[in-house]
């Protein structure tokens, strides 16, 4: 495969570059290993920012009455893992998905990449890609 662009990664910063650069060529290739949906709305920011906002209010819960609001309640844990898992699953990483399913299928390319040279990737164990240009968007995590 020849192209332009090679994007390795489809998180937050591939699909920003799969948008910019689309727009442009048709000539470029994003490279994913691992689920689409990225780390942000499966794992990362988005849930985590959810169980924050719960845990704000339980502390307001247990101060309200300083100041001069008393109120008593306590944590459903289990609905809050619920609510967290719908909103993960049914808003960030279904918009997520809805938009990658929009991206052609000529230009995703599902695999580990490994440079073999420059501007040449090896995608798997048989694809071959030469690229004038690429774009590392693997993000910081590391899970292998």
């Amino acid at each position: 495969m020849n192209v332009e662009y090679a994007i390795i990664g489809a998180g937050t910063s591939g699909l920003g570059a799969y948008s910019r650069i689309s727009r442009q060529t048709d000539s470029l290739v994003m490279i994913q290993d691992g689920p689409y949906g990225t780390t942000c709305a499966r794992v990362g920011c988005m849930p985590s920012k959810l169980l924050i906002t719960a845990a704000d209010y339980a502390h307001h819960l247990q101060t309200s009455e300083f100041f001069g609001v008393p109120t008593s309640g306590h944590v459903e844990g289990r609905q809050v893992l619920e609510r967290l898992r719908r909103e993960r699953d049914h808003r960030f990483v279904a918009r997520n998905l809805s938009y990658v399913d929009k991206i052609p299928a000529h230009h995703k390319l599902e695999g580990r990449a490994r440079f073999t040279g420059p501007g040449r990737l090896m995608v798997g164990e048989s694809v071959e890609v030469r690229a004038e240009k690429v774009i590392l968007a693997c993000g910081s995590l590391l899970d292998r």
